[in-house]
């Protein structure tokens, strides 16, 4: 049956895919839930089990409390989002939590939804003020074609932060390798040096070639 006919056929949202045949030999998207009743994970599993997302499947991960939920995260650093709930060994666990990853961990890449069983705990207006997360739900309007919906718009978020975060990384050798090269040794000295460091910002790889352009009648060094 297609989406046409059956209003719950969610995979057309996912409309970003990799060739036939490279799912499983993409590395997953990495899914942490933090919530302390076990059915939330049992059901999350069961909703999010066959998505994928450009060719990647999903790797759900489980946490049962905050105090669980930072250990995990300070241990695996390619976690892309957290669903996580509020109320959990404390009214504000999830709270303190969120602020614990971007304060203490210094990790802003990965993508934090607080899922909540009791709204009026934590009001939606103060916590999205307070706290640096990326979405904050009430369990009962998580239906699991939102819940699909928030979890590809999420994941897709992750993706450009970390593009966005080696674009930067890439920029900053890329300065270093601009100093380099005015240097004042001759081209030929410093060619295989400089061809390595451009190589690796702009991923030519081993084969990659330099070419240094001489003016006409420009007078050589001397000795």
């Amino acid at each position: 049956m297609t989406h046409e006919n059956d209003p719950n056929d969610t995979d057309w949202l996912a409309e970003e895919h990799a060739p036939d045949g490279t799912t499983t030999d993409l590395k997953p998207w990495r899914v942490l839930v933090v919530d302390d009743v076990a059915d939330v994970h049992a059901v999350t599993r069961l909703a999010l089990g066959n998505v994928t997302f450009k060719g990647r499947r999903l790797e759900i991960l489980s946490a049962y409390s905050g105090e669980q939920g930072f250990a995990q995260l300070s241990q695996e650093s390619d976690i892309a989002l957290v669903l996580l709930d509020v109320v959990m060994e404390t009214d504000d666990a999830g709270l303190r939590l969120a602020k614990r990853i971007r304060e203490e961990l210094h990790n802003d890449l990965v993508r934090i939804v607080l899922r909540t069983g009791q709204p009026g705990q934590a009001p939606e207006s103060q916590v999205v003020v307070d706290f640096d997360v990326n979405d904050y739900k009430a369990k009962s309007e998580l239906t699991v074609e939102k819940l699909f919906t928030t979890v590809i718009t999420s994941l897709r978020s992750y993706e450009r932060m970390q593009a966005i975060e080696a674009s930067r990384d890439g920029l900053a050798k890329l300065l270093e390798v601009t100093h380099d090269i005015y240097r004042v040794e001759p081209v030929s000295a410093q060619a295989p040096e400089t061809l390595q460091q451009i190589g690796a910002v702009i991923q030519l790889g081993s084969g990659g070639m330099l070419c240094v352009m001489q003016k006409t009648g420009q007078a050589a060094r001397k000795p």
